[in-house]
């Protein structure tokens, strides 16, 4: 007897794709003018790089912080996990996004996620990113590499096709996006505009910081920043996806909550556990 293997469904991969879409981006409107920024070592860390000689980190994170995450669909459906983690030791750093379905939905639909962001911690910015990304019978594999000074990157799939990007000096890749904007100043009513690469194109990644307020999680309750991102490409909005970040008010900057709103439905990162 021939058994047709059932395909899944549209929101059964909606849910798988929740889990590695959601720490970054979003869309917002801000009337006041952009702030351009090429990210680099923010002052507290010049500083301390001036009076003590080399640094082992900047105060927003350090090796060994470890960031895990539960996804889910409208407060009700458990999507899967992710993790965010900080290794490496001086100015070579790693930041590494690890993201699983949950075992209901992988099931049906099952997605895999490891991203690795190199990052060179005097030029504020990454040396090398892979990206390693299966969901289904698709499989993504990518490595970009960086050389910031002369102001060029280059993208190789997993075929070795290769292609030449030219960059600005401080571009970011997706992952160390996130903690590059951890280590800047922060505030309401702050626009930051950032260059970045993922797969073989350069994007603009825009940060709009809207307000100071709580938030409150499983977790707890927290002194929050309310940050809405979105990101283009050759100045246009690459989806209709819009995406709220809060981060803690403090010198950490850490991301607790994440709500992902799409057409049909919202999806919810939400910090589970710090250490």
């Amino acid at each position: 007897m021939l058994i047709k293997r059932r395909r899944p469904k549209k929101w059964v991969v909606f849910l798988a794709m929740l889990v590695s879409a959601t720490c970054l981006v979003g869309v917002v409107s801000v009337r006041k003018a952009p702030v351009i920024v090429q990210p680099a070592i923010p002052a507290l860390c010049a500083e301390t790089l001036a009076a003590e000689g080399p640094i082992s980190i900047c105060p927003a994170y350090q090796p060994g912080e470890k960031l895990t995450y539960r996804v889910s669909w409208e407060k009700i459906l458990l999507a899967g996990t992710a993790e965010l983690s900080v290794t490496g030791g001086g100015t070579n750093l790693q930041f590494h996004l690890k993201a699983f379905t949950s075992p209901s939905i992988a099931a049906l639909c099952n997605l895999q996620d490891d991203f690795l962001s190199t990052y060179d911690g005097i030029l504020g910015a990454p040396a090398r990113y892979e990206k390693n990304f299966s969901l289904k019978q698709k499989t993504v594999k990518e490595i970009v590499t960086f050389n910031q000074l002369g102001k060029s990157a280059q993208w190789m799939s997993a075929g070795r096709q290769t292609q030449e990007l030219s960059i600005e000096v401080g571009t970011q890749d997706p992952i160390s996006a996130l903690y590059s904007v951890r280590n800047l100043g922060l505030k309401p009513g702050l626009r930051l505009i950032l260059p970045f690469v993922d797969g073989s194109k350069n994007y603009l990644l825009e940060v709009s910081v809207v307000n100071a307020e709580l938030v409150s999680i499983s977790t707890g309750t927290f002194n929050a920043l309310r940050a809405e991102v979105n990101w283009r490409l050759a100045g246009q909005p690459v989806s209709s996806r819009r995406i709220t970040l809060w981060l803690t008010n403090d010198s950490r900057k850490i991301p607790v909550l994440a709500a992902v709103t799409l057409p049909i439905g919202t999806g919810l990162v939400e910090l589970i556990s710090i250490s």
